[in-house]
């Protein structure tokens, strides 16, 4: 049968449109300034250019591209895992920062075990959500409780294919996550003056353990050590470090949205999707009409009353997916969750509100 069911997550599209194709977009400008010598100096377009320094001028403008391009993944990121973090924990969640650690985690659903719930270190929701680091934590913390269901779901959502005919290729959960730790901490010891961030013991250890695997084709034959001296020396990094940074957030992107897509409470979302572009309830209705807000719900309710109920499920769907809910429709033996969810709350809100329909 036909039915409708997310087959995206609506908060990863958004990441991928804004993270965009960064690393060709670096590589453009790189080759841009590859390209500049004495011959430029003088020219006025699109403002006047004269270097005392041709060489440094490029080498520095090199260093703030390479940083730049970093900064903004890495905002796309924290962007992206403030909605993630939102979906699956609350105010009601207890954060605990590891002893002798930057490392946060949350005490329910920690993969490290036991988590020693010391009040001093103990981290409030709000103070999580805030940093991109802290979430980075909680989350990377998640996804290590559920890396064997991960495979599977990697591989149903995961819709890149692999080069030359070669199978889609899927990086260790713990390579991710350990890259992204070096991808933040070295954005933030390059951006924030004076800070003195460093990795943890993990990173260092899971960096040595796959130093040959990252020296090969695949992630264009990083050298690891000479990476991580890099980083303790506080160096900008190289354009092929930055590069396997960039698409390393881009896997781990990839990575959440298989998370999201099999384990979010899709009835409890789908439900609030639609309160937002419906009443919820006759007393919604009447309490709008009351005090003249939410006119769109009910004009968009009186559009959907003269339709069928199957051309008003369908029409509610396309509403949905406006608003970033990517709905396909998919043959399954049943209805899907997300179906039946659409089907009950239009049943239940057009059998309310029917007595007090105005135009």
């Amino acid at each position: 049968m036909k039915t409708y069911r997310i087959q995206k997550y609506g908060a990863f599209g958004k990441f991928k449109k804004d993270i965009g194709s960064n690393n060709h977009f670096l590589i453009t400008a790189l080759v841009g300034l590859d390209k500049i010598d004495e011959s430029d100096i003088g020219k006025v377009e699109p403002a006047p250019w004269n270097p005392q320094d041709v060489k440094a001028s490029v080498t520095r403008s090199r260093e703030f591209v390479i940083k730049a391009g970093l900064a903004w993944a890495i905002t796309c990121l924290d962007v992206f895992l403030k909605d993630f973090f939102a979906s699956f924990f609350d105010s009601e969640d207890e954060f605990y920062q590891l002893p002798n650690s930057s490392v946060v985690v949350c005490y329910e659903k920690a993969s490290v075990s036991p988590v020693i719930k010391n009040e001093e270190n103990k981290k409030s929701y709000n103070e999580v959500y805030r940093s991109v680091y802290f979430k980075f934590t909680v989350i990377s913390h998640l996804l290590e409780v559920y890396k064997e269901q991960l495979k599977d779901w990697r591989i149903k959502a995961d819709y890149r294919k692999g080069k030359e005919g070669k199978p889609a290729y899927f990086p260790e959960i713990e390579l991710v996550s350990a890259l992204i730790d070096l991808a933040i901490q070295w954005r933030n010891v390059l951006v924030h003056e004076g800070i003195d961030n460093s990795l943890s013991n993990n990173t260092y250890r899971v960096l040595s353990k796959y130093r040959g695997q990252l020296n090969e084709n695949e992630y264009g034959t990083l050298d690891v050590e000479e990476m991580k001296q890099h980083f303790k020396d506080r160096k900008v990094m190289t354009f092929k470090e930055v590069a396997v940074l960039i698409r390393n957030i881009v896997d781990f992107g990839y990575i959440l949205n298989a998370y999201w897509i099999n384990a979010v409470d899709k009835q409890i979302y789908i439900t609030e999707m639609l309160k937002k572009i419906l009443p919820e309830s006759k007393e919604e209705m009447v309490n709008t009409e009351e005090n003249g807000k939410g006119d769109s719900k009910k004009q968009y309710y009186n559009e959907l009353y003269t339709l069928e109920p199957d051309r008003r499920k369908n029409n509610v769907c396309m509403r949905l997916m406006q608003y970033n809910v990517h709905l396909e429709i998919v043959d399954e033996e049943a209805i899907s969750v997300e179906d039946y969810t659409i089907e009950s709350y239009l049943s239940k809100l057009f059998s309310e509100l029917l007595f007090i329909r105005t135009v």
